[in-house]
């Protein structure tokens, strides 16, 4: 795993205030003309925000789908996280406050959950937001046909039910501990879907073109080129915030090859991306009227993802060896710029989950050796490559095209991995091919990939046995892990909490 400090690149604007609908009018005292999308320009009052203008987003791939419960890859979350509204909005401190619901409690024993939704919310066609909308969304997850990866947060919930217009009731099975972060998805308009089986819900035409009851509107998508988003001008926010959002268009264009982007973001014709490591020193040299950078560290990591199914991965001195043989910190100064990280276990210091006392795992070609040769392989002396009963020890490693970053990652697996003696064949397809036709059906050796984690550090779906049709591609399967990920979620005190996820995070580092 590598943890990288990520950094965007906003022209004029910082997209995050934008998106995330902080106020983006000029500063107190300046006079500021704002663009509309038609060309023109509007003049705005002395201090006060104004709404128009137009922004232009990168996304270096194609989303699968924008519908919030099947969704499984950032580039569809870009844009149903703004069509669709949710219950709850996160604090700087990861605690809920008011969004869709106004109000929530918890019954003394933790069993029943009952949240108050806002009246007067409507979705984009003009429609009313109900507790029955909510409700339909979470027993979606929770239909034994349903095909995206969420299932596993819906485990716990015994059932969920409207008892008025305006209020969900959840009854669960046993305490868990991240309960509203679980059900915190895009709320879907039951009209659209009452009439779809579940398995079916990625045919249903709102799936392509959503309606939600969130800031920005869905307009139109054209596969390879763009996706547009409106200013909701009804969006039941919109007060509390003073008008915003005040940003009229958001146009994501889909360039997949870095450097068309990059050279896109220096003409003006994209307005934020976040840039190969390699290039932010040259862009914040050279282009330092036009850009601001904006650097942070990222709740989430870059990770070679072993597949467990595999023979030749499924013992656990193979996976230690690549470990200690990869050379991770000359990936982090020969391609991530020294804008990266070696993170110590699954769970990254931003959490308050992260055990300080754990260290990575060190480059060591010696220990790799060894523990190859402990799982019974011998080096074949004409060819350099360790084998076991006849066979080399040859893995195919799977990445996305167009991305200089992923080229350099494999480049320097490749050559680390010869040099212990392991033989790795490089594959670098589309996205979304590597995802339908190699990760998610498991025919694969290891793949690199960027997760994006979420705000509780419970991460059930990513490592536990019964998540392989969730985000378990490696079909990962530790029964002490299993217990440690169902403990983590039953247990509501946060010290001992992290008690077990600071065992978990050892014993993944263990058994990577």
């Amino acid at each position: 795993m590598i943890q990288a400090r990520k950094v965007s690149m906003g022209i004029g604007v910082l997209l995050t205030a934008a998106v995330m609908l902080s106020a983006c009018g000029p500063k107190q005292g300046a006079q500021t003309p704002t663009p509309t999308p038609g060309g023109t320009t509007t003049p705005v009052s002395q201090g006060k925000p104004a709404v128009g203008g137009e922004i232009n987003l990168l996304l270096t791939k194609d989303p699968d789908n924008f519908n919030p419960i099947l969704s499984s890859t950032s580039y569809g979350a870009y844009i149903h996280t703004l069509v669709y509204a949710h219950l709850f909005e996160f604090n700087e401190k990861f605690e809920p406050t008011p969004y869709v619901a106004e109000s929530w409690k918890a019954s003394d024993d933790g069993l029943t959950w009952t949240i108050k939704i806002k009246q007067g919310i409507k979705f984009h066609d003009g429609n009313d937001l109900t507790a029955d909308d909510v409700v339909f969304t979470l027993k979606s997850i929770m239909d034994k046909d349903y095909t995206g990866p969420r299932s596993s947060s819906v485990t716990s919930i015994k059932e969920i039910t409207a008892p008025d217009k305006y209020t969900v009731k959840i009854d669960l099975k046993e305490q868990f501990a991240p309960i509203l972060t679980d059900i915190n998805y895009g709320i879907l308009e039951k009209k659209l879907f009452e009439g779809t089986p579940v398995k079916d819900f990625d045919k249903n035409p709102a799936t392509m073109k959503p309606v939600g009851a969130g800031p920005y509107k869905f307009v139109e998508y054209k596969r390879g080129q763009y996706i547009t988003l409106e200013r909701n001008d009804n969006w039941f926010m919109s007060k509390e915030l003073g008008g915003a959002p005040f940003i009229q268009t958001l146009r994501w264009k889909v360039i997949p090859e870095s450097a068309t982007a990059e050279a896109a973001l220096e003409s003006g014709e994209l307005d934020w991306m976040t840039p190969e490591a390699k290039d932010v020193a040259n862009l914040e040299a050279n282009f330092k009227a036009k850009l601001t950078p904006v650097d942070y560290e990222r709740n989430g990591w870059g990770y070679m993802n072993f597949n467990v199914s595999r023979p030749q991965l499924a013992d656990k001195r193979v996976r230690q060896a690549l470990t200690y043989g990869l050379d991770r910190q000359s990936i982090i100064t020969g391609v991530l710029d020294g804008r990266a990280v070696i993170p110590a276990g699954p769970i990254p210091s931003v959490s308050w989950a992260f055990d300080p006392s754990l260290k990575p795992a060190p480059y060591d070609k010696a220990k790799a050796k060894q523990l190859l040769e402990e799982a019974g392989y011998k080096m074949n002396a004409s060819t350099g490559i360790y084998e076991k009963d006849g066979q080399p020890l040859k893995l195919t490693f799977y990445g996305t095209t167009g991305s200089s970053t992923i080229e350099g990652i494999a480049a320097i697996a490749k050559k680390s991995w010869k040099e212990i003696g392991v033989d790795l064949d490089v594959q670098l397809i589309d996205f979304n091919a590597m995802m339908d036709n190699f990760l998610k059906p498991g025919k694969f050796d290891i793949s690199f990939a960027g997760f994006s984690l979420g705000l509780d550090p419970d991460q059930y779906t990513l490592f536990h046995s019964s998540q392989v049709t969730g985000f378990n591609r490696g079909r990962y399967n530790n029964p002490e892990i299993d217990k440690l990920l169902e403990a983590g979620r039953k247990e509501s005190d946060p010290a001992k909490r992290k008690a077990i996820y600071a065992d978990y995070q050892k014993r993944l580092m263990d058994d990577p």
